[in-house]
């Protein structure tokens, strides 16, 4: 989650590297969209965060590729980093499909219980 969270952060503190994420979502035919910070006191707050960054896997990948060192590591996160410190690796996105996998069968069971729609 910490990798996450860095990625969140960098994305809501850099104007530059969110709109150049939103052109690389519009560019691949997804739609533009940030990742949400977790709430960690939520029984689904992270798992949010982590189905955001496995449906964008491949404009984050994108992102990586194009951005590989530049104007968007300029800014830092709260805690000094920047984006490179927190950049996925094909392992980690692989652990994160698991993760996700996993936790959304009971959220996909609660939600079909109390009739919520999924997105």
């Amino acid at each position: 989650m910490k990798q996450a969270r860095g990625i969140v952060s960098h994305f809501g503190r850099s104007n530059v590297g969110r709109e150049a994420l939103h052109k690389i979502q519009e560019d691949m035919g997804m739609s533009a969209s940030t990742p949400q910070r977790d709430c960690p006191t939520r029984w689904t707050g992270s798992l949010l965060t982590l189905s955001w960054m496995v449906a964008n896997r491949a404009a984050l990948i994108k992102y990586d590729e194009v951005f590989q060192s530049g104007a968007v590591n300029a800014v830092p996160n709260d805690d000094g980093s920047t984006y490179t410190d927190h950049k996925l690796t094909e392992d980690d996105f692989r652990i994160l499909v698991q993760s996700v996998r996993i936790s959304t069968t009971p959220e996909g069971l609660r939600r079909k219980r109390q009739g919520v729609g999924f997105p």
